[in-house]
């Protein structure tokens, strides 16, 4: 048997639960690699997508363009859940593997008649979405008020050390600031190019150059 859908039928036993003969053989795997994009918000739901190993990113973007990296998810979780059960089969948000990740594909129709054979996974599906959108709502909530320039400032401090001269050095790259700030690598390279024209901090190969006393306009350092 695939060791992708083994590992599924592992996890539903763990919550007492088996895989009908006919999800079985209609069932479908597929692996990503890290970084990879899974699926892209506004484009059309086509399967649904069961998370077997790994973990994902969820990305939203707002009104005023920024992005948000606003939730991670791990195995036992679902893709297309939140639009099969509104019945608007569009992307809500785009995902990203954060690691390697496995899933299990189904296709609409057969993850219909599963919902509807057996109740308790019914039950737990609508469990698992209703965490998903809790934790989903509470970290929005947080994070979209908050100006993307002291996001990517606090990452940016957090992971930094002093040097000589009243400065401070960051060693990361653009994508690693964006994971640790928790945004887009979008957002990000539009916030350190404003802040070398204000003369805040400068950007080498892996590495950023603060200037402590720029950074006090910010009313960033010694906040906690």
């Amino acid at each position: 048997m695939n060791p992708i859908i083994l590992e599924l039928e592992n996890k539903l036993k763990e919550e007492k639960l088996s895989m009908p003969g006919f999800v079985k053989e209609r069932a479908g795997t597929r692996e990503y690699l890290p970084d990879s994009l899974i699926c892209v918000a506004g484009e059309r739901v086509e399967r649904i997508q069961i998370l077997v190993q790994g973990t994902l990113e969820i990305m939203n973007s707002f009104s005023d363009g920024k992005e948000f990296v606003f939730a991670s998810e791990e195995s036992f979780t679902l893709l297309g859940d939140l639009e099969f059960f509104s019945r608007k089969m569009i992307n809500a948000s785009s995902v990203i593997s954060k690691t390697k990740t496995a899933f299990v594909e189904l296709d609409l129709e057969t993850f219909t008649e599963w919902l509807k054979y057996e109740r308790r996974f019914y039950d737990l599906i609508v469990y698992q979405m209703a965490c998903k959108c809790y934790k989903g709502t509470m970290s929005q909530g947080s994070i979209k008020y908050k100006d993307s320039t002291y996001c990517v400032l606090r990452a940016l401090l957090e992971n930094s050390k002093e040097t000589r001269d009243d400065m401070l050095v960051a060693e990361c790259t653009h994508y690693e600031l964006a994971r640790m700030s928790g945004m887009s690598e979008r957002t990000v390279n539009r916030v350190l190019r404003k802040l070398q024209k204000e003369n805040v901090l400068s950007v080498g190969y892996r590495k950023i150059l603060m200037n402590k006393k720029a950074l006090h306009i910010y009313k960033i350092l010694g906040n906690g």
